[in-house]
């Protein structure tokens, strides 16, 4: 089995759904990662609304606009948060107790599904893609899992790191903390669809590339 991984660092409308796609359509096989699944199965709990059933679009409008999720004694509607809002402040509420615990939670879950397919027969070129890395503890899990990877497997599995910036009209630089990572980048200049591979590892202190 030969193994590539890819993870997409960006910030809000910066074209990270239209390069993770690209990658999907041109894979053999391709393993989509989310750091936000753990989030969103949380939320969805929450709210009693299933938000994996969403496509891409709906999922978006959803994000942008008020999520009505049930609260209270009186058991009356609390549209107060924007999808996007709820989302950010479920994890960062878990990330303060240990910063790294979607970004383990995430890889663990690839780890898995990667150990499944190899189990099911598949001998052909599987790819890895994280749609959206937003903070530096997602990027070394990246780098974590393809090291493990690579260990598991005796292959060497291909990493890269790739930064986009197209400027769309959902275009934004925002003061949130979940977009820091991203901007660091931005602001040295990077440019869209540039491997930043080696200046993510940097960024992270990861010795072992």
């Amino acid at each position: 089995m030969k193994i590539s991984v890819t993870g997409i660092i960006g910030v809000i409308g910066s074209g990270k759904d239209t390069y993770k796609n690209s990658v999907i359509d041109n894979s053999e096989h391709c393993i989509v990662g989310d750091f936000s699944d753990g989030v969103r199965e949380f939320v969805s709990s929450f709210i009693g609304f299933p938000i994996s059933s969403l496509n891409e679009e709906e999922y978006r409008r959803w994000k942008d606009n008020h999520a009505v999720f049930v609260i209270g004694r009186n058991n009356l509607p609390n549209s107060k948060l924007t999808g996007r809002r709820l989302l950010e402040n479920v994890g960062k509420t878990l990330r303060r107790y240990d910063n790294s615990f979607w970004a383990n939670y995430c890889a663990s879950q690839i780890y898995k599904e990667v150990i499944s397919l190899k189990d099911s027969g598949f001998s052909g070129k599987l790819d890895i893609c994280f749609g959206s890395v937003r903070y530096a503890e997602e990027a070394r899990s990246i780098f974590d899992l393809t090291k493990d990877l690579g260990m598991s497997f005796e292959v060497v599995p291909e990493l890269k790191m790739v930064f986009t910036n197209y400027k769309s009209p959902f275009y934004s630089i925002r003061d949130d903390e979940s977009e820091f990572f991203a901007q660091a980048f931005v602001n040295i200049g990077c440019k869209h669809l540039e491997d930043i591979t080696l200046k993510v590892a940097d960024t992270i202190g990861w010795k072992n590339l």
